[in-house]
């Protein structure tokens, strides 16, 4: 085993199964769910690492996001990876790499981002 141990949330049961399926073939440790950690009262460990990817697609979808990290506050570091849509709050992320799109049938944005959330 190489010794990463990681939790995983998609309200996407596909999404979920290939997440299994690339840990089996990396000999990682992931536990999943299908629960909406969102809406869950549940607070993460302290020391937590938090990637969020592609989700501030809309407005309400953002908000919902960023009050569940805000419950979080303190509890660890939270990171966002996008393309840079409307609905991400550019005041509260700090942008820590950038990588250009290679992707030809993805011509809606040309790069994208990993920012770092301010709480």
């Amino acid at each position: 085993s190489s010794g990463i141990n990681a939790e995983y949330g998609d309200i996407d049961g596909a999404a979920v199964m290939a997440t299994v399926l690339n840990a089996r073939l990396n000999d990682a440790r992931v536990g999943v769910t299908t629960s909406n950690l969102l809406t869950s009262p549940t607070l993460l460990p302290e020391g937590s690492v938090v990637f969020l990817g592609d989700m501030f697609y809309d407005k309400p979808m953002a908000d919902l996001i960023l009050s569940w990290c805000d419950r979080n506050k303190g509890r660890g570091e939270f990171y966002v990876g996008d393309p840079g849509r409307w609905a991400l709050e550019q005041g509260r992320m700090e942008c820590v790499r950038e990588y250009e799109m290679e992707d030809e049938d993805c011509r809606e944005f040309s790069f994208v981002k990993v920012f770092k959330l301010l709480l």
